[in-house]
């Protein structure tokens, strides 16, 4: 019987434990929630006790917040540099744009150069030909004036020439000449002088002579057969149509080889075989001349 009031004693005394342990875990808690007690007196508010774990994680907080705002300020950092370069680039685009702008109006206000026109570039290069000398002259004033020259006088062509000022029916060595290598041919050089000057240029010259455009004797084989008294003559004839007609002389001795025989005489020469046709020198400087 003693031993069952012990028992229940017992009991009593754990149940009362339990009830203070309840207690004092719900004002534990009430307390953290900042409430009071269910007697209406405020509760004693509790600290929760310092743990080590807690402040570490709260250290490893305030580190991570602390990298994570110098990590914004780098990245905010960064594209300022890249908008200053940006702005530097942009500075440098807009200033060449300024400088082009600044050329192209330069280019713009200076008028466009004029291109000359062919009477501007032509060259006017002259020479005489069965000419008196106050003819000549009188034709020196006049293409000076115009803006011509005139190359020396000798006896040969001079291919550096553009014009020969000679007579109708002139046909010296400097007219063959003239007429193989296409220079213009003047044979009304007073008319073409006076309307020259009247108008300030050289005008036209298709009104006052001709000039060759072709070459019919080019390449061909050319044999001229003269008496020993126009010998001479007949040389300096010959080699300038050898050398700007770009033909070939041959001997007498190689006659049936040629392809045109000139004679100087009406009447064929004895040494010219029958059968050979033959040209009169008046008739040949025709062809060279290219007139009918």
């Amino acid at each position: 019987m003693e031993q069952l009031k012990e028992e229940n004693k017992l009991a009593k005394t754990d149940n009362s434990k339990k009830d203070i342990e309840i207690l004092n875990l719900q004002t534990i808690i009430n307390d953290m929630k900042g409430t009071s007690t269910s007697n209406g007196s405020k509760g004693t508010k509790l600290e929760a006790p310092k743990q080590e774990p807690v402040n570490n994680a709260g250290k490893r907080k305030e580190k991570v917040q602390a990298s994570s705002q110098e990590a914004s300020q780098v990245e905010f950092s960064q594209p300022t540099n890249k908008n200053t370069r940006g702005k530097r680039k942009l500075d440098k685009v807009d200033s060449a744009e300024k400088e082009n702008v600044i050329s192209d109006s330069k280019h713009q206000a200076s008028p466009p150069k004029k291109q000359k026109t062919e009477k501007e570039t032509k060259q006017y290069i002259f020479a005489f030909s069965n000419k008196k000398d106050e003819d000549k002259q009188r034709y020196k004033e006049i293409i000076t004036a115009l803006g011509g020259t005139i190359v020396e006088e000798t006896g040969k062509f001079d291919p550096r020439i553009t014009h020969l000022l000679t007579v109708v029916g002139s046909s010296t060595v400097k007219t063959i000449g003239a007429s193989l290598t296409h220079k213009w041919i003047i044979r009304q050089p007073d008319e073409w002088l006076a309307a020259s000057k009247e108008k300030g240029h050289f005008v036209d010259e298709m009104p006052y002579g001709k000039r060759n455009t072709e070459s019919i004797i080019k390449g061909k084989k050319i044999c001229v057969v003269v008496s020993p008294h126009k010998a001479s003559q007949a040389k300096n004839a010959a080699e300038t149509i050898a050398e700007f007609g770009e033909c070939t002389i041959v001997p007498t001795e190689q006659m049936n080889d040629a392809d045109i025989v000139v004679i100087w005489e009406k009447e064929k020469p004895s040494k010219v075989p029958k059968d050979k046709t033959c040209l009169q020198w008046d008739d040949f400087l025709k062809i060279v001349h290219n007139e009918s």
